[in-house]
């Protein structure tokens, strides 16, 4: 206990307390106590003691003194607490009231003391144990919180839980709570579960599990990830990982339990073990060898092959985790395996060949080793998997067919012929030498495909050779035989004869062998001969035959019925001396002779003349012809009569000369471009409106020369889809000349084809309607302006239907006043006129002839605002003596208001006289005056000054009234507008929108400025003539 008073001793007391001699009281008993060097603070009313609160951090203990306790008390007391919730409160009282001490104590008070039996004991007392239970309270008031706290996370947990929970009552075995997951994962709903037993819900299929997990619990065994299975409300069983605990909650203990679903995983493995069994099975009856070493080559699994194969080589038995560099192993296949593992563990995948010679020296085994590394799920090598093959026989065979293969390229070579082997089920065709010596190929490769084959035949045997094949394979036939130009590697053709037989299979061809012939001298001097015979005896062209020296031998007669000579009478002369004539090219007859000179072909077109003088044009085709020894021994010239295609060809010049005339000198910009964009036609009228030259456009991009960066994109679609095939019609175009003003062409465009109908270009042709073009732009700018003035038309009538509304709004609310003031005046004369003298008469009379006054003078606004709106007034210009009518108007608006305020006029004039509509003026300055007196209550002086600046006089209306807000200024000419700081002054808000439109028809300017409060300036600018 001594500890205790010890440690409470330097302590803050606040005392609140107003009776001085009960502070001197506590203050000498705490004196006498060990709390004499506590600190205590005295306030002697609650608002000091609530104020002293603010900003303190606390105090040890409240010493609350109350006279008499009621209910005013009971709050002051609630104030105390709410301002010190962490400090004890002790109230020390005159009464001696039981039934009121406990509501003291149950508003939070720590102790009840009657000030009569208040001494030291009593006090130090009172102090300590409120401490002590202060802090007792708060320590279990953040116990509870701290519970509750838990509790509220373990709720969350509990629910929010991805696998399956439930809360079991410990000893009842009653479903508490449940998570959504139960509720998904076994197919209840939470009224089916929630308060039954957990036999009732039949999810177990092994009860005496859960029992025996119940009494291990409760024997402080633990429960974790037990894999049982469980029934869903369906009656599918499920595997889950079930784990139970006990936990103390607020309400007392209960069973948690939580199963996590793992059907899928269960499922998988025992896939996973049928998978290894069905492996195991499949590896072990492999004939190959089949092994896996781990990182230090021990061995981790292997089949039957691989364990009979060290056996029978190394004379050993090795087992699982068995080194596989065993001792007994001999030194080179030590260094050798040892090598490849190590290859494989750095991470080498690799197929190795090897020879084994310790059971048959004179006849090794092959062997072909793969080894791959194996790898962990961190992507480290752990071990090696290994493969191992005998390929004796293999090898054996590939010798054979290697020794077999040189004979065959040695026996194909004694030949000229290219030899080849077709594999038509996998459709492989191998060649030998024959096909690079003859035709260029196999250089690199002699195996082709057959189709390879097929389209290497010209395409006019093609179709031939493929039908010919297919006879001879459909009639089963074994030998076949066929003759085509088959291409060369360097794109020539070769007539060659090809044979070969046919294998069949079950009725089905399989392979074909046989050897391609060059024959392509001898057919070609065949077909020369068999051409020549037929155009000597039945073509229409012209034969002619000379020797060496170019003297007819023979004509054919084509040639004597188109010259008229008979082959008697040129027998032995020179064609050049009956044929040539005064218009023959002597240009073409040379290019003739240089060719025949060097013995080489030549074709050229000639004109020649017949015997009757008749000129017709031949086509010759002229072909030397050597002997065995190739000596020159004579001339066969073919010539066909292309009279007719010349002339024809004469007319097409002729007529595209007309046309590119007419393209030249068109009424409209004509241009031609190519595939690649580029200007190849270009007509006068388009260098007019270009100004570009042909020089300067020919060649050139158009999209370069005459369209804006801004306008590319669309050019090119355009050009893109009429070089695809689509023309394009009245299209406007849009390009900038030579000097850089835009055009507008009004263009269509067609692609431009070749003889063969391939899309080379387009051509164009185009209008220049930059002009019409302006002339529509005009157009149309005056329909918008139309439409612009039909609109503002249409907003005049809309403003004219606000102000209509305005107007009855105003007129409801104006007029009101006046008429109530009439009704009244009047209903009292009728009322009381036998009482009323006449001077009391009078005066309710003055008082309706006012009204009626104020109602005339809002009714003449109105009339005056609507004559303006609809210029119905006529502008009457005079002289008016300016200073003679300010002073006029001045007097006027004073006894108007009764010399309520003083207008102060000062005036600096050139002229005295100015010439303007005086009925306007008066107008705009009576409006002005009398709102700078009306708007300034309280507020004497008016100020009207007025000087002329040029050809201007400018007059200000100041005043020191209410003033206008910033946010009015601008609307204060608007009809019927008034300020929001003026509602309990008469008015219609006319006078102002009355003095704008009257300052406007003398052709004045009329500005504001204003402050709320300090008053407004009135600036008014009307000219002097």
């Amino acid at each position: 206990m001594n500890f205790i008073l010890t440690m409470y001793k330097d302590i803050a007391i606040l005392l609140v307390e107003d009776n001085p001699s009960d502070v001197t009281l506590i203050q000498q008993l705490l004196h006498d106590t060990e709390y004499s060097s506590a600190e205590l603070i005295v306030k002697n009313s609650i608002t000091q003691a609530v104020e002293f609160a603010v900003g303190q951090s606390s105090v040890n203990v409240v010493l609350f003194g109350l006279d008499l306790v009621n209910i005013a008390d009971i709050e002051m007391l609630r104030q105390i607490n709410e301002s010190y919730p962490l400090s004890p409160v002790v109230v020390l009282t005159q009464e001696d009231d039981e039934a009121m001490a406990v509501q003291v104590l149950r508003e939070g008070a720590q102790n009840y003391i009657n000030k009569n039996q208040l001494d030291k004991r009593i006090l130090r007392r009172a102090i300590l144990h409120s401490i002590e239970r202060n802090e007792n309270y708060i320590k279990l008031k953040s116990a509870y919180r701290s519970l509750q706290l838990s509790e509220q996370r373990f709720a969350k947990l509990f629910h929010f839980n991805p696998v399956v929970a439930l809360a079991l009552s410990t000893f009842e075995g009653i479903y508490i709570e449940v998570n959504e997951i139960f509720l998904k994962v076994l197919g209840y709903t939470r009224e089916e579960v929630i308060g039954k037993h957990v036999d009732d819900l039949n999810i177990w299929l092994d009860r005496a599990s859960r029992n025996q997990f119940v009494r291990d619990l409760k024997n402080g065994e633990e429960v974790r990830n037990k894999e049982i299975k469980l029934y869903t409300k369906t009656h599918r069983v499920i595997d889950v990982l079930f784990s139970m605990d006990i936990v103390e909650m607020e309400n007392g203990p209960m069973i948690i339990s939580t199963a996590n679903d793992i059907t899928d995983r269960v499922e998988a493995e025992k896939k996973l073990r049928e998978s290894e069994r069905s492996l195991d099975i499949l590896i072990n009856s492999s004939p190959d060898q089949i092994w896996l070493v781990d990182y230090e080559l021990k061995l981790v699994k292997a089949n039957n092959t691989f364990f009979e194969a060290v056996r029978q080589f190394n004379n050993i038995t090795v087992q699982i985790g068995d080194s596989l560099l065993f001792s007994d192993l001999q030194e080179d296949m030590r260094i050798r395996w040892s090598e490849f593992y190590r290859r494989a563990l750095s991470g080498e995948h690799f197929t190795e060949e090897y020879e084994e010679n310790r059971l048959q020296p004179d006849q090794p085994l092959c062997f072909e080793v793969t080894l791959n590394p194996v790898y962990n799920e961190k992507n480290q090598v752990i071990g090696v998997g290994c493969f191992s093959r005998d390929i004796t026989l293999r090898k054996q065979t590939e010798r054979n067919i290697q020794a077999m293969n040189e004979q065959y390229e040695m026996l194909s070579r004694a030949t000229n012929d290219a030899v080849w082997d077709w594999n038509l089920v996998d459709d492989i065709v191998i060649w030998n030498h024959g096909l690079e010596a003859i035709f260029g190929y196999g250089k690199e490769m002699r195996v082709y495909t057959g189709n390879w084959w097929i389209e290497n035949i010209h395409e006019d045997d093609q179709q031939r050779v493929i039908d010919e094949l297919s006879s001879y394979i459909m009639k089963g036939d074994t030998n076949m035989t066929a003759t085509y130009r088959f291409r060369c590697a360097n794109g020539t053709y070769k007539y060659v004869f090809n044979r070969g037989y046919i294998l069949y299979r079950e009725g089905k061809p399989v392979r074909m062998i046989g050897a391609m012939q060059d024959i392509d001298i001898l057919t070609r001097a065949n077909n020369e001969i068999r051409r020549l015979s037929m155009v000597a005896s039945a073509t229409d062209s012209l034969v002619i035959i000379t020797d060496a020296e170019e003297k007819i031998e023979w004509v054919n007669e084509s040639f004597e019925k188109l010259t008229g000579y008979r082959l008697n009478e040129i027998v032995g002369r020179k064609p050049k001396e009956i044929l040539q004539g005064p218009e023959t090219d002597r240009t073409t007859l040379d290019r003739i002779r240089q060719k025949l000179d060097a013995c080489v072909p030549v074709t050229e077109e000639v004109l020649n003349y017949s015997k009757d003088g008749r000129k017709f044009w031949l086509k010759m085709s002229i072909n030397p012809v050597f002997d065995q020894r190739g000596k020159l021994s004579k001339f066969i010239s073919v010539e066909t009569d292309v009279t007719i295609h010349k002339e024809y060809e004469r007319k097409i010049i002729a007529s595209a000369k007309e046309l590119s005339e007419l393209i030249e000198n068109a009424n409209a910009v004509i241009l031609g471009i190519d595939g690649n964009g580029q200007i190849n036609e270009w007509n006068k009228l388009a260098i007019s409106v270009t100004g570009y030259t042909k020089e300067h456009a020919l060649g050139k991009k158009i999209m370069e020369l005459l369209v804006h960066p801004d306008e590319w994109k669309d050019t090119d679609l355009l050009l893109r889809s009429v070089l695809q095939g689509y023309p394009v019609s009245h299209y406007e175009f849009a390009i900038v000349n030579r000097a850089g003003n835009k055009i507008i062409l009004l263009l269509s465009a067609t692609p431009r084809r070749n003889s063969s109908g391939e899309t080379i270009g387009l051509i164009a042709v185009g209008q220049d309607i930059t002009e019409l073009t302006q002339y529509r732009q005009s157009l149309e700018d005056k329909v918008k302006e139309r439409t612009h003035k039909l609109e503002e038309a249409l907003e005049k009538e809309k403003e004219l239907v606000t102000l209509k509304s305005r107007f009855a709004s105003m007129v409801s609310h104006e007029f009101r006043t006046p008429l109530a003031t009439i009704r009244l005046s009047v209903n009292h004369i009728k009322r009381y006129k036998g009482r009323m003298n006449a001077e009391a008469i009078d005066s309710k009379i003055k008082v309706v002839q006012q009204q009626v006054d104020h109602m005339t003078h809002m009714l003449e606004e109105v009339l005056t605002l609507g004559r303006t709106e609809e210029s119905k007034i006529q502008i009457s210009k005079r002289k008016v003596n300016f200073s003679t009518f300010l002073e006029g108007i001045q007097h006027e608006v004073e006894n108007i208001f009764k010399r309520s305020h003083t207008i102060h006029r000062t005036l600096d004039l050139k002229q005295s006289e100015i010439e303007t509509d005086e009925d306007l003026l008066r107008n705009i300055f009576i409006n002005l005056l009398s709102n700078a007196i009306k708007f300034s209550p309280g507020k004497e002086d008016i100020f009207l000054e007025g000087r002329q600046e040029g050809e201007m006089l400018i007059v200000t209306v100041r005043d020191q009234g209410v003033g206008i807000p910033e946010a009015e200024l601008p609307k204060i000419f608007d009809p019927f507008h008034r300020g929001a700081n003026v509602s309990t002054i008469q008015g219609t808000g006319l006078g102002l929108s009355i003095v704008k439109k009257a300052v406007d028809l003398v052709g004045g300017k009329i500005s504001v400025s204003s402050n709320s409060g300090e008053g407004t300036v009135f600036t008014v600018m009307i000219p002097v003539g």
